[in-house]
């Protein structure tokens, strides 16, 4: 069928001389069908007549496709009939505007399809005025046709037909307990839904004015719903602002601004009434007079409440030069302003020169003498002299001089939210400055660390890199020896590190994962041993009178895998067994680990590959070490010279590791009980003196002693660890070196490749002919309770006592006398 050709809907039906007897009823019935030709979408208004001329009835039957039974009126409207087929439907039945919410049918068309409505509007209020007072899911039809995008005559079309809308407050579907629940009438098939297509809108706010100027509908519209209830522009809208405040933002007409300060002329905004809001905008004449008539008393309130010192609306039309006629009429309504002092004149003139770039220091410093005050008051736009000066780049000398006449303000944030030792930071300002705003603002008490009520200056300080922010940190966290050894209880920052370092922000981020690398540096020399070992808080892992190793966690070993792989690289993006060997000295790694570990070659290794493997054997983060504090400076010496002169392998010995603190530097934290050295021994070591010799190695998770008690491995597994043991006695044997204290404790496994290694040669001696230039003597140091027999004497003679007990009796240290002092000795049975 030719689209040009008229439709006729019985034409589509089967004659009925062609169907059997029982569907000639059925024919019947959608012969008769209007709902049928609305559906269709073929209707216009001459087919529709003729079916209506032919059975009128069928105006008044209800559809029945939904729980709800609509009228032909309803199905038109829903299925998006011509407004002149809806327009005819409403003239032949009127009835039909009355029930089933027709009217809020009509305004919820589907935006899409949303043609002119505004004759299918206005003729459905014309047969039913009162259907624009009915609610539909607790809106009325006004804000309905607001939140669907009705059109402005629409809109003022609903307004006009009943004014109180205006004032009416819709049910606010998004507070409701179940926001995504659909109404009642939805569950039940409501075609509202399926014109839409979607749901109804889930936020309406209070007023249609509010969500009028949130929707930013045109100034006709906004002007209509003010006039029509004024109230609206007092009471807030959902995000707790004012419309005024909206508006303004929004950039609405003078027009409307001024009948929205005309409407509510006496509620401030940011501080200010509308009076005052007219003139610090410079509005035209015709504004501020409008506005001073709709609130004459205006003009003897303070401009602004977030000024400290009287400013009155005549001082502001004086300052920005406004006409005198604007003058005279302020003078009108409030005479005394003219005998009233200037601030502008007087006090504020501080703050006016401080918007200069560049103000004369002399004559800032005359003004503040003469206004002592002024110095702490905030000025016209609610800001101190301080913030002023630092918006406009005013010199340290400056900053500083403001500060120490009035320190608060270094604690208040600024205009833009931030605080004034954050801009100093971005601006790389001096330590001095840094310092003093950061003192008076630290989050922790400096008596004994309890938290405090502070700004977040110390955050800002720490999160920033610069010599300011770092120098500041580093002082506030320093400590006056001279005084702490005169002043006995004498408090610094540093003797409460730990709780700095863990102050948390509003975000639960603690002070030191927000550190930049400056401060973070600072803080480390503080809270960790040498600046970079965070002690375990444990006991330590061994303890005798002569020695202690402790757990640690290496925060300045985090090595960059990647920088150290280019280093060393030729240019063909691998590295060979010799350049492994060159670099082993940084990373503290065998080089067959890692061809070991490679899948691509036995002599080479990519850099993805040996990064994987550094990773993973190291570990992305701070590296797990033990500490060996020594007492007895030859132990020590022993110890790093069996290492350092026999060129061990690290496949059989627990090597040191590079680029450990100096000597001097552990010695000096030892003897200051630095870095929680000090907590450990009062907490696990009050009868033993920490030695101030220290070796640093990797951690191994568990000793051979630890392995066989905790672990208790069978047969086959004892034999591979005496295995691995005795292959590692057999390098040293190699290096012409004897251990000369092999237990249990001294063999440890670790996690790189998970074998057994040694650990602990201040016992060593080398293995040389008796005599020679380099004779060495086993037994130096040694465990009573692991000797081998060649290490037993046995005394049999009262001469042979006489002689031990004259070669000990100058030894001073009573624990060796006590580990070597004879024992009887007593045969089995007797």
């Amino acid at each position: 069928m030719s689209t040009e050709e008229e439709f006729d809907p019985l034409s589509l039906l089967t004659p009925a001389s062609n169907l059997s007897s029982e569907n000639k009823v059925k024919v019947e019935e959608e012969e008769r069908s209007l709902y049928r030709l609305l559906r269709w979408h073929k209707a216009n208004v001459e087919n529709v007549q003729a079916l209506i001329d032919k059975y009128p009835d069928e105006l008044m039957k209800r559809d029945g496709r939904y729980d709800v039974k609509y009228l032909p009126l309803h199905t038109a409207l829903m299925y998006h009939a011509s407004v002149e087929v809806v327009l005819l439907l409403i003239k032949v039945y009127p009835e039909a505007a009355r029930v089933d919410n027709a009217l809020h049918l009509a305004i919820q068309r589907n935006r899409s399809k949303r043609d002119n409505l505004l004759s299918v509007v206005k003729a459905l209020l014309d047969v039913y005025p009162e259907g624009v007072k009915e609610r539909y899911d607790g809106r009325l039809p006004l804000a309905s046709s607001l939140q669907m995008g009705g059109t402005d005559d629409e809109v003022l079309a609903l307004l006009a037909a009943y004014p109180q809308a205006a004032a009416d407050k819709q049910a606010d579907l998004s507070d409701s307990d179940n926001p995504d629940a659909e109404s009642e009438t939805l569950q039940k098939g409501d075609p509202l839904l399926l014109l839409s297509g979607n749901k109804p809108a889930k936020v309406a706010p209070p007023l249609p004015l509010h969500y009028a100027i949130t929707e930013m509908r045109s100034q006709k519209v906004l002007k209509a719903l003010l006039d029509a209830y004024p109230d609206a522009a007092k009471e807030k809208m959902k995000d707790g602002s004012l419309p005024i405040e909206v508006c303004a933002k929004n950039k609405a007409s003078e027009g409307f601004m001024l009948a929205l300060y005309k409407a509510d002329p006496k509620t401030r905004v940011e501080g200010l009434l509308p009076l005052g809001r007219v003139l610090n905008d410079g509005s035209s004449d015709e504004v501020v007079l409008a506005v001073l008539q709709a609130f004459p008393e205006a003009a003897s309130a303070t401009f602004s409440t977030k000024c400290d010192v009287l400013i009155l609306p005549l001082h502001i039309a004086h300052e920005d030069e406004c006409s005198d006629k604007v003058k005279k009429a302020l003078i009108d309504a409030y005479p005394v302003a003219q005998e009233k002092e200037n601030p502008f004149e007087t006090s504020l003139l501080l703050h006016k020169l401080l918007e200069d770039t560049s103000p004369d220091e002399d004559v800032l410093q005359d003004l503040i003498e003469k206004y002592p005050d002024a110095v702490g008051k905030r000025g016209r736009d609610g800001r101190r002299p301080l913030h002023i000066a630092l918006v406009h780049k005013a010199s340290q000398d400056v900053i500083m001089m403001l500060f120490h006449k009035y320190p608060q303000a270094g604690k208040e944030r600024m205009e833009d939210g931030r605080l004034p030792i954050e801009v100093c930071a971005e601006r790389n300002m001096s330590k001095d400055l840094m310092l003093s705003l950061l003192e008076d603002d630290m989050p922790v008490s400096i008596k004994d660390g309890t938290p405090i009520e502070h700004n977040g200056s110390w955050f800002i300080c720490v999160s920033s890199n610069t010599e300011g922010a770092t120098g500041a940190v580093r002082q506030i966290l320093s400590e006056d020896k001279v005084m702490r050894l005169v002043i006995k209880d004498l408090n610094f920052f540093c003797d409460h590190i730990n709780a700095l370092a863990d102050v948390r922000d509003a975000e639960d981020r603690t002070a030191l994962s927000l550190a930049a690398k400056g401060p973070r540096a600072v803080i480390y020399e503080q809270l960790y041993l040498c600046g970079r070992y965070k002690l375990s808080d444990s006991p330590p892992e061994h303890r005798t009178a002569t020695s202690v190793i402790l757990r640690a966690e290496d925060y300045g070993d985090q090595s960059d895998y990647d920088a150290i792989f280019e280093e060393a690289d030729d240019g063909n993006g691998k590295l060979d067994r010799k350049e492994l060997k060159a670099i082993t000295v940084k990373i503290g790694l065998d080089p067959d680990l890692f061809l070991k570990g490679s899948k691509e070659s036995d002599e080479s290794i990519s850099k993805e590959e040996f990064v994987g493997i550094c990773k993973r054997q190291l570990g992305d983060g701070p590296r797990k070490v033990v500490i060996k504090l020594m007492k007895n400076k030859d132990h020590w010496k022993r110890e790093r010279r069996a290492r350092e002169e026999n060129n061990l392998s690290q496949k059989y010995v627990v090597s040191t590791l590079p680029n450990a603190p100096s000597d001097t530097e552990i010695a000096d934290a030892v003897k200051e009980g630095k870095g929680g050295l000090k907590t450990i021994q009062d907490k696990f070591l009050k009868d033993i003196v920490l030695g101030k010799y220290a070796i640093v190695m990797p951690s191994g998770p568990r000793n051979l002693l630890q392995i066989y008690h905790q672990e208790q491995p069978n047969i086959d597994a004892v034999r591979d660890m005496l295995t691995q043991v005795f292959k590692a006695v057999k390098h040293l044997h190699e290096k012409k070196l004897m251990h000369g204290d092999i237990k249990m404790l001294n063999i440890i496994r670790i996690g790189i490749d998970n074998k057994l290694r040694l650990i602990d040669f201040d016992a060593s001696a080398r293995i040389v002919p008796s005599g020679g230039e380099e004779e060495s003597f086993a037994g130096v140091k040694f465990s009573s309770a692991i000797l081998p027999p060649e290490m037993i004497e046995r005394i049999e003679t009262e001469e042979q006592l006489e002689k031990f007990k004259k070669y000990w009796k100058s030894e001073s240290d009573e624990d060796l006398k006590k580990k070597v002092e004879p024992k009887l000795y007593k045969k089995q049975g007797t």
